[in-house]
């Protein structure tokens, strides 16, 4: 399996950038949330 063989090796930069993403999503949509609240 190829495509198994190329997962397997880089799987801690995928589960980085999957967290990392995550997390970075997550600020950005507080950030967000709380502007728009003071503006209303």
């Amino acid at each position: 399996m190829l495509y198994l063989d190329v997962i397997r090796d880089s799987f801690l930069p995928i589960v980085v950038a999957a967290f990392g993403s995550t997390v970075i999503i997550l600020a950005v949509t507080g950030w967000v949330h709380q502007i728009i609240r003071k503006k209303l």
